[in-house]
């Protein structure tokens, strides 16, 4: 069953007309895979707010204006054409998406407000914007 969240993001995945690789949404059990990977890498706690609890050092950028996702590319390292993208959700489980790292800015342009995590594909980085219009962003 999908949550309210995954819902705008295929609603806003379809309206933008993307190309069917930019961003692909992972089945269950390949999402709970990378998300306990990713947790395992950058969260001291099972948490849902994982920025609340990392285990890296990280920087904070702040975008007072809440425009942060617009500059999301800034932070992505520059080899990375590809990443996993994964929306917070209350549900337990959490959606991951296999996306193409330039359209994620177009997506979450045409989705409300909710906290995300971009991770690296090695698990290498992690880019995080929370409800306090923060960027934060964590590299190993």
């Amino acid at each position: 069953m999908q949550n309210e969240i995954e819902k705008e993001l295929d609603q806003a995945i379809g309206s933008l007309r993307l190309p069917i690789e930019a961003v692909r949404k992972c089945a269950p059990e390949e999402a709970r895979r990378i998300v306990k990977r990713a947790m395992d890498r950058f969260v001291i706690n099972n948490t849902r707010a994982w920025w609340m609890s990392l285990t890296q050092p990280h920087e904070s950028f702040d975008y007072s204006d809440g425009f942060g996702f617009e500059d999301l590319i800034r932070h992505v390292p520059e080899e990375n054409v590809k990443c996993w993208f994964v929306p917070e959700t209350e549900e337990e489980y959490a959606p991951v998406f296999d996306a193409n790292v330039d359209y994620i800015s177009r997506v979450l342009g045409e989705c409300f407000c909710f906290e995300y995590y971009l991770v690296g594909k090695q698990f290498d980085w992690l880019i995080t914007e929370n409800d306090h219009n923060q960027v934060i962003v964590c590299r190993v």
